[in-house]
């Protein structure tokens, strides 16, 4: 092989991986939600729930976590864990890492964002 063919090859391959960087590059950087969980299958299916009785609401369906009570969110305090903050608001509706951050997403009758750093809550804020 002369040199003429060797440049050719290395231009080749250099264009190979210009193409390979532009393609995957930005869908590896992309934050994506966790996937969610998988459907939960009964055995037989379950009556019908009766209405609730005037003045109360219906209970969640089945399968589903109700919102948090928008009560909970006054008991967060800064540096509690992540255990914490479950036993009182229950597993979020998103998570998401944002550097060395993870942010809990909670969907009460606002919406809650409950920021993580080592372990810790380093910020909450609703909207």
């Amino acid at each position: 092989m002369n040199n003429k063919q060797n440049r050719q090859l290395v231009g080749w391959w250099g264009v190979a991986v210009l193409l390979v960087v532009l393609v995957l590059g930005p869908a590896c950087s992309r934050e994506q939600a966790p996937p969610p969980p998988p459907p939960q299958q009964s055995a037989a299916p379950a009556a019908p729930a009766p209405a609730p009785a005037p003045g109360t609401t219906a209970p969640a369906a089945p399968g589903t976590q109700p919102a948090a009570p928008a009560g909970n969110i006054s008991q967060i305090q800064m540096g509690m864990t992540v255990d914490q903050v479950k036993q009182i608001m229950g597993n979020p509706a998103e998570i998401k890492q944002k550097g060395t951050q993870t942010e809990y997403k909670y969907y009460t009758p606002q919406k809650v964002e409950v920021k993580f750093q080592n372990n810790q809550v380093v910020g909450i804020e609703t909207h």
